[in-house]
């Protein structure tokens, strides 16, 4: 367990890393534009989701040295914060998977956009869209599974928590 669990650890720990980037990117337009800051603090979660359980496994379980007790509930926090953006992951991924026809309608209005601002043609921009739908439900899927691991972890490693540790 603890092997797939690190695997999928620097996995998330990768994509973090290409979120946080994002999440930069457009946190500017969304304090102008507040419909974009749920999504924004969401990837956020996902992010300190994906270090705070890295730190975990690399300082408390294999370092084997004592974390804060906030901690814990940081990661428990941002966990359910992540499992829930895995969950919409999976059911927008599926809905577009099931139902070509709106990935088609999206693909329709594209071709009337001037071609000089799309790089691919309609079939290589389609088939580039079905492959990142896949990846993102794969993603979604190792995160839900890390997810129920961490819950494991944490209470095993229960005594890597030591009350002494809080300021």
């Amino acid at each position: 367990m603890l092997g797939v669990y690190r695997i999928i650890s620097y996995l998330l720990m990768f994509v973090a890393f290409f979120m946080s980037m994002g999440i930069f990117t457009i946190l500017g337009p969304a304090f102008s534009n507040p419909a974009l800051l749920l999504p924004v603090f969401i990837a956020g979660g996902v992010v300190l989701y994906s270090v705070s359980s890295f730190q975990f496994l690399q300082k408390g379980i294999r370092g084997g040295r004592k974390m804060k007790p906030s901690r814990k509930d940081f990661i428990k926090v941002n966990a359910y914060v992540s499992l829930a953006f895995a969950l919409l992951n999976i059911f927008q991924t599926f809905t577009l998977i099931a139902d070509p026809a709106v990935l088609k309608e999206v693909m329709r209005q594209l071709e009337t956009m001037p071609k000089n601002e799309i790089p691919f043609s309609t079939d290589q921009l389609y088939t580039l869209i079905k492959v990142i739908l896949w990846l993102l439900l794969g993603y979604a899927i190792a995160l839900i599974v890390h997810v129920q691991i961490t819950f494991r972890l944490l209470k095993i490693y229960a005594g890597v928590f030591d009350a002494s540790q809080e300021p």
